[in-house]
């Protein structure tokens, strides 16, 4: 399975392309979309074209402003793209959330800590909390 088909199996549409030249023939990256997550992916095209790099900033700071979330993946690397995309921060409710050692009157932790300290609990176990300190 490719990245695109992967994309594809998890209810992603292809929204945009963006091509090196103006009949679409070198396409240098594919955009998904799926609510409010859009994903670049960039083809292998893009390392051997010289291309207007302001004009695809430009594109990628559209896509920025108009999705909450906006990742960029090349083509071939499967394994990243489904490590970043298997959590998304609408996937987490954060409020429901307890840490380690935390009182009320203490700020909660931020969403990354609180991501971390699951993911150390769950390879070390809770106990391994106390080397923490």
């Amino acid at each position: 399975m490719n990245l695109q088909q992967y994309l594809m199996e998890q209810g992603f549409i292809i929204n945009d392309v963006m091509s090196f030249d103006n009949q679409g023939e070198i396409v240098l990256s594919t955009g998904f979309v799926k609510n409010q997550i859009f994903v670049i992916i960039d083809h292998l095209s893009i390392f051997e074209i010289q291309f207007d790099y302001k004009r695809y900033c430009q594109k990628q700071n559209e896509w920025m402003k108009q999705y909450d979330f906006v990742y960029r993946f090349v083509e071939n690397d499967l394994e990243t793209a489904k490590l970043f995309l298997e959590y998304t921060d609408s996937d987490v409710d954060y409020n429901d959330m307890r840490t380690f050692n935390r009182e009320a009157s203490v700020i909660d932790p931020s969403p990354m800590e609180c991501l971390f300290e699951e993911r150390f609990a769950e390879a070390y176990g809770e106990e391994a909390y106390q080397y923490f300190r």
